[in-house]
């Protein structure tokens, strides 16, 4: 089927969550379907990570970038890099010793 053969292409654009390796063909698994939603199993060949996926396939009709930003907020962030794995652990690290004292932290003065 069409459907399958554009899934497993869909899901080889896209990266494992944990490892950040691409997802081969081969790593994806079509389970079935029932009307326009599909089942899928995918598995990382670099991490052994396992998931389950859904995903729905329309013909002829795009639904478009589904997103709560404003255009304005859109462009502003289409140019940015992405949140990386050493972003995160940073970020993990200053709120291990945050004491929630955002005033200090932003120089604001309190009342």
């Amino acid at each position: 089927m069409m459907e399958k053969g554009l899934l497993k292409k869909l899901f080889a654009s896209i990266k494992c969550g944990y490892c950040g390796q691409s997802f081969g063909k081969g790593d994806i698994e079509v389970l079935g379907n029932k009307e326009d939603m599909w089942f899928l199993r995918v598995r990382c060949s670099s991490c052994h990570s396992h998931c389950l996926a859904a995903a729905i396939i329309t013909k002829g009709k795009s639904t478009g970038l589904v997103t709560d930003l404003t255009e304005d907020e859109t462009g502003k962030f289409a140019g940015m890099d992405e949140v990386g794995a050493d972003d995160v652990l940073n970020m993990h690290e200053f709120l291990k010793d945050f004491d929630g004292d955002f005033s200090c932290l932003f120089g604001w003065s309190k009342p």
